[in-house]
């Protein structure tokens, strides 16, 4: 997979990064929001936990910012922390809960 051929090419192409293609395909699918690809890729990849991708066509997923989370795989996007709670780094998968023992 990764490369496609139109009808009447004679040679085959390249799959760009954000698309993919199973073999003997006459053209790339663009990637869902929440997964992305490499360059020649057969398949996209979901976004891991703390990271996310909230466009089609992905070539990398983003860090959730300061103050947000995601715990899930395949996000498009991060989700905010509630008060009395705090994301003190990019790509967390939790917020952790204010105390006075900090």
């Amino acid at each position: 997979g990764g490369f496609y051929s139109a009808a009447g090419s004679a040679n085959c192409s390249t799959c760009v990064g954000g698309t993919f293609s199973s073999s003997s395909a006459a053209s790339c699918t663009t990637c869902d929001s929440g997964k992305y690809s490499l360059t020649e890729s057969s398949s996209c990849t979901k976004c891991g936990p703390g990271y996310y991708s909230s466009d089609e066509g992905s070539t990398e997923c983003q860090n959730c910012t300061k103050g947000s989370y995601t715990q899930n795989t395949g996000s498009t996007a991060c989700e905010s922390c509630i008060g009395g709670y705090f994301a003190p780094y990019r790509g967390m998968v939790a917020c952790l809960k204010c105390s006075s023992e900090e």
